[in-house]
């Protein structure tokens, strides 16, 4: 229908949502409010079947890489798809959960009680998450923000000279966040090269130093970044649990333990 008409009958759908029913919003597109995507449609379905064990909860959740910029036009940047963080939000959104979704790869979805905020830099995002999570009950730091921070020029560097760039230490979000929050903190830790033995105990060892609720820790090389699929442990207190899967499978494990282990 045409947005005009769409716009007419906005007391009338203020009205049912009044009465408890679910409205799944249209696209607005070309001054028409056309049918919402297919995926959106489901999206809404699942989560008026899921069990709702986080209603009430606000969860904060981090997604992707960062973008360090040499000058306006060159970034220093990894492999991070965003798909495991955004899969993590998701999730916790279908069992109830007020989302802020922080991310350089925001989902193209309007829900209710889900917010994004889009991030560049490892600044851009320490900032939106020192900003949200003071009264958050869950952070899950599922990005892969830059360890390094580069002072930008201020035009395009020419590429007829060597070019040394000088990195420097970025702030570690979760240690940042430590200071200003005691809740319930899920991190991820990413490595490479390393056997199931010693993957689990460098994941253990960041579980005591940041004192985390859950670790989630896979290797990189072998499967995870950039890819629709992944193989992860999850730690807590109670469990070392292998998952193997689609990125959102994985994300359905993960949100269960916690509610299992943590809750």
């Amino acid at each position: 229908m045409h947005k005009a008409m769409f716009d007419a009958i906005a007391d009338n759908l203020a009205k049912l949502r009044d009465l408890g029913v679910e409205i799944v919003p249209p696209r607005i597109e070309e001054g028409k409010a056309k049918l919402a995507s297919i995926d959106e449609i489901c999206l809404f379905v699942e989560r008026s079947l899921y069990s709702k064990e986080l209603v009430g909860k606000k969860v904060v959740v981090t997604s992707g890489p960062t973008y360090e910029h040499i000058d306006p036009i060159r970034f220093i940047s990894n492999r991070s798809s965003g798909r495991m963080g955004n899969e993590i939000a998701l999730e916790c959104w279908r069992r109830g959960a007020e989302v802020v979704l922080i991310t350089s790869k925001p989902l193209s979805y309007d829900l209710p009680n889900f917010r994004q905020i889009t991030v560049r830099s490892v600044m851009d995002m320490l900032k939106a998450v020192l900003d949200e999570v003071r009264d958050a009950d869950l952070f899950v730091s599922a990005a892969a923000p830059s360890d390094f921070t580069v002072d930008m020029a201020e035009s395009k560097i020419k590429t007829t000279q060597e070019l040394t760039i000088k990195l420097k230490m970025a702030p570690k979000i979760i240690k940042e966040v430590r200071k200003v929050y005691n809740g319930h903190i899920i991190g991820f830790k990413a490595e490479t090269g390393l056997s199931d033995e010693e993957l689990v105990r460098v994941a253990e060892d960041k579980m005591s130093e940041d004192k985390l609720e859950m670790v989630v820790a896979n290797d990189v090389k072998e499967k995870g970044m950039g890819t629709s699929d992944t193989r992860v442990v999850a730690i807590t207190e109670k469990r070392k649990e292998w998952i193997e899967g689609l990125k959102s499978e994985v994300a359905e494990r993960i949100i269960q333990i916690y509610i299992e282990d943590c809750l």
